[in-house]
């Protein structure tokens, strides 16, 4: 069975163009585009090999901005958040020795005893990154001025000597 015998129903006119735009689509089949398709400011005009993805990932976007972290310990208290008495001012024990009764009891103080004990153990940690971050700055600092020191202290360069106009020893002893 042809095509042909199929478009029978058709007028003899329209059976004509359905024929004729077949053909031409058939004809114009392609699988590359013509260069005249592409003007000339298109990325694609001329042809250049492909470059490999990068694997290189984009940097996580950071969205707003943290607080600044609050001094935990003032420098006029030094380590009293650290010592036994600031932790049981805190979190005190229970004040009854009465034995608990429930389940949700106990569950209860144990939740108490383990925020008492994160408690402790939080402070202390942050209390030695403290003492560490201020050891730091102070060696920075101290050397720092011990350059300053030693710069200021430093017998002058024999080349600023030489280079430099002559002054008569009288003037330089009434500036100084």
């Amino acid at each position: 069975m042809s095509l042909q015998s199929t478009w029978s129903c058709l007028r003899p006119a329209a059976s004509r163009r359905v024929l004729s735009a077949a053909a031409t689509s058939r004809a114009a089949f392609s699988t590359t585009s013509s260069l005249s398709n592409i003007p000339p400011e298109s990325p694609s005009y001329i042809r250049l090999p492909k470059v490999p993805q990068s694997t290189e990932g984009k940097p996580d976007r950071i969205r707003g901005t943290l607080p600044v972290p609050r001094e935990i310990f003032d420098r006029r208290d030094g380590d009293r958040k650290v010592r036994p008495e600031y932790l049981t001012q805190t979190a005190p024990q229970r004040t009854t020795d009465r034995p608990l009764k429930s389940d949700a009891q106990r569950w209860k103080k144990q939740l108490a005893d383990s925020r008492r004990k994160n408690l402790e153990e939080g402070l202390q940690g942050l209390w030695q990154r403290y003492e560490t971050r201020e050891k730091g700055r102070a060696a920075r600092r101290d050397r720092a001025e011990r350059t300053v020191r030693l710069a200021r202290e430093a017998p002058e360069p024999r080349a600023a000597v030489m280079t430099r106009g002559t002054v008569l020893a009288a003037v330089a002893d009434r500036e100084g």
